[in-house]
């Protein structure tokens, strides 16, 4: 039927290094274009860009390898949002920015349960992840603010 869409693999992304039992995957966003990614893990979060290439693309990081404090537990990244972010009034088509892209990690065991969810956004000059605001902390204990972001 042509009117299905055309899926196509682009690649597959791996956790890093020891982290067998690390959950790496347990949450993932994707922009609606597929052009970037953010995949949480027990303790920590990574984003991807989708680089274009003439006959090929692959999913590279972006950025530095946001980890958890110890604070916020093995919950941290047990939920990861995005968002694009448009820049000087540029369509939604238009070609993927890194620069200041958005994220949201949460931290539902954070502070014996109040939970938080972490802000950032991404420094195209630095290359890293910068908390962008202060982060949204739950009220009370076992709250668990950040279980859906």
């Amino acid at each position: 039927n042509s009117s299905r869409p055309n899926i196509e693999l682009v690649g597959e992304i791996y956790s890093e290094g020891d982290d067998n039992d690390g959950m790496f995957g347990q949450s993932l966003s994707l922009d609606l274009l597929g052009n970037f990614l953010v995949i949480g893990a027990k303790g920590y979060a990574r984003a991807y860009w989708l680089r274009m290439l003439p006959f090929d693309s692959e999913y590279v990081p972006a950025g530095n390898k946001i980890v958890g404090e110890e604070s916020d537990g093995e919950e941290f990244g047990s939920v990861v949002a995005s968002g694009r972010v448009l820049h000087h009034n540029v369509c939604a088509g238009c070609p993927f920015v890194l620069d200041k892209q958005r994220i949201a990690i949460s931290s539902p065991a954070y502070d014996n349960g109040r939970g938080r969810v972490l802000l950032y956004q991404y420094s195209e000059d630095e290359e890293i992840w910068q908390p962008f605001a202060s982060p949204i902390e739950g009220g009370v204990e076992g709250e668990g603010m950040g279980r859906d972001v």
